[in-house]
């Protein structure tokens, strides 16, 4: 989310109750709300985090299952940001210290059943074979270390480098539409 109109949405670690927990922020001009995962990210361990804004209530699912909830969420607020994977928008020195596999954007609040079903897909497989293909806007898989490697595989939102991250740039930061409430 941009801080300073709190629009836009992110996955960080310890930006909410935990130093070092997954949150799931999102912002609706000029306020935000985030919901916090129950358990702290232990180094070296895989995680698949999805986070869900759907009819009014933020989800974050860890592993396939729903962790917590928050209800009283108005919709994310369309903003001009860029869409940044793996660092902070302001402040590229804080960057995720690991690998990010995969990145995917739906234009709608996935179900349970539908969380289940890209968890089950495992870090081999691809989004790509989702049920829900409709609703997929883009999708990065990572092939490798380099910026040639993040592109769209969906859409048509290449990446590119910036310092600690790659930049997704080419609507800022709503890949062809932004997620729905």
């Amino acid at each position: 989310t941009n801080n300073a109109d709190k629009t836009g949405y992110s996955l960080p670690i310890g930006a909410g109750g935990g130093a070092s927990t997954f949150s799931f922020r999102v912002g609706y001009g000029g306020s935000d709300s985030s919901v916090d995962a129950n358990d702290n990210v232990v180094a070296g361990d895989l995680y698949h985090v999805v986070g869900v804004l759907r009819s009014g209530v933020m989800y974050i699912y860890i592993n396939g299952d729903v962790q917590s909830a928050t209800s009283s969420v108005a919709g994310i607020t369309a903003n001009s940001n860029n869409l940044i994977v793996g660092a902070y928008y302001s402040s590229p020195s804080y960057h995720f210290p690991g690998i990010i596999d995969e990145v995917a954007i739906w234009d709608t609040g996935l179900t349970a059943t539908e969380i289940t079903e890209l968890y089950n897909i495992g870090i081999n497989g691809s989004v790509l074979t989702h049920s829900n293909q409709t609703n997929l806007v883009s999708y990065w898989k990572n092939e490798g270390i380099t910026v040639a490697l993040w592109e769209d595989k969906k859409g048509s939102n290449d990446a590119t480098a910036v310092s600690g991250g790659f930049l997704i740039s080419s609507n800022n930061g709503t890949p062809s539409g932004s997620p729905e409430s």
